[in-house]
């Protein structure tokens, strides 16, 4: 069974983001969405930084973004693209545009694709063990 750890979540009723601080790929999306948040809607935290949220492990963390906002909720993956969005205004179409049939099944194979590859120690080791 794996270990479970104390919840997060954000009092400050921003969205919480949390990344790989350890990947270049993950890093360089959180200073974008920091760059790009003008209404302070969003927190971005590196995952080694916190505790994961509850029914979350580190692995999880590790395998693709997570988000947490205000109530508690998680998403994960391109479902965590789209609730970053919601708070973006240079991505505000973006949810809008993921209710067309096919997008989201397009959202979230895009996704896959580029979480396998990103760019850091562990993540290329991972590639290599699992023969991606």
């Amino acid at each position: 069974m794996p270990r479970r750890y104390r919840s997060t979540v954000t009092s400050d009723g921003r969205l919480l983001v949390l990344y790989d601080g350890e990947c270049g790929t993950c890093t360089r999306a959180a200073r974008w969405i920091e760059r790009h948040d003008r209404y302070q809607r969003t927190r971005c935290v590196p995952l080694q930084e916190t505790d994961p949220p509850a029914g979350t492990t580190r692995a999880d963390l590790e395998r693709e973004l997570h988000v947490v906002d205000p109530d508690g909720r998680i998403s994960a993956g391109w479902s965590a693209v789209l609730e970053i969005a919601r708070q973006l205004p240079v991505l505000a179409w973006l949810p809008t545009v993921a209710r067309i049939p096919g997008v989201n099944w397009l959202g979230t194979r895009a996704y896959r694709r580029i979480a396998k590859r990103r760019t850091c120690g562990d993540c290329v080791q991972d590639q290599v063990r699992s023969g991606s």
